[in-house]
C-alpha cells in the first residue's frame, strides 16, 4: 500500500470507495470500529466523521499515526468490551479474516444491541462456501484463504444477521457488494 496507495479500497480516487461512503453515511452514528482499517492514515469512508468517535483495528502497522484510537490486531479478537460500539465497518476486510466464525463473534460481542454492521465485499461467483473444518488452510488467491459469492455470503450472514439493505453494482471490470446488517 504504501508505494501503490491507489489499491487501498480507503482513498478518495477510488470509485467503489467513494460510492462506499455514500452508502454507509445515513448509518454512522456513536461509536464506531473499522474492523480491518487499514495502513492509511484515515480510510475516506470516515473521513467527514468525528475522529474521536471512531477507533480502528488492523494487523498491518500503520504508515502514519491514525488521528483515531488504533489497535494493531486481529478482527478474531476485538479488545473492547461487549456492547461498545453503535457501528461496525468492514470495508473489504472479512475475506482477510483467518477464522470467519470467530471473528463474526467477536464483532456480534462488541456491536450494541441495537447496532449496525456496514460490510463492503467483492464476490467471487466461483467461491466454495467457507469451511475451514474440512480442509487444511490453503490461499485460494494470494491474498485469501477464502473469498465470498453473493449466495454463501448471505446465507451466512443471516444466521448472525438481519439484511437490512444491500446495493449491488456490476461492470465490466468491478463488483461493488455494500450491505446493512442489523444485530
Amino acid at each position: 500500500y504504501r508505494d501503490r496507495p491507489q489499491v487501498s479500497c480507503g482513498v478518495d480516487t477510488r470509485l467503489d470507495a467513494r460510492l462506499f461512503t455514500g452508502f454507509i453515511a445515513p448509518y454512522l452514528h456513536g461509536r464506531i470500529l473499522d474492523v480491518g482499517c487499514g495502513p492509511l492514515a484515515l480510510p475516506y469512508y470516515l473521513e467527514a466523521y468525528p475522529h474521536e468517535l471512531i477507533s480502528g483495528i488492523d494487523p498491518l502497522e500503520p504508515f502514519e499515526p491514525h488521528p483515531f484510537e488504533f489497535v494493531r490486531g486481529f478482527a478474531e479478537f476485538l479488545p473492547w468490551e461487549d456492547a461498545t460500539f453503535d457501528v461496525l465497518v468492514a470495508a473489504t476486510s472479512l475475506d482477510h479474516v483467518l477464522d470467519l466464525d470467530l471473528a463474526i463473534s467477536e464483532i456480534k460481542r462488541v456491536l450494541k444491541p441495537s447496532g449496525v454492521f456496514l460490510v463492503w465485499e467483492w464476490f467471487d461467483d466461483h467461491a466454495q462456501p467457507y469451511a475451514p473444518a474440512s480442509k487444511s488452510p490453503e490461499l485460494v488467491d494470494r491474498y485469501h484463504l477464502f473469498n465470498f459469492d453473493k449466495v454463501w455470503f448471505e446465507d451466512y450472514m443471516s444466521k448472525h444477521f438481519k439484511i437490512e439493505e444491500k446495493i449491488h453494482l456490476f461492470g465490466e471490470y468491478y463488483h461493488y457488494n455494500y450491505y446493512c446488517l442489523k444485530k
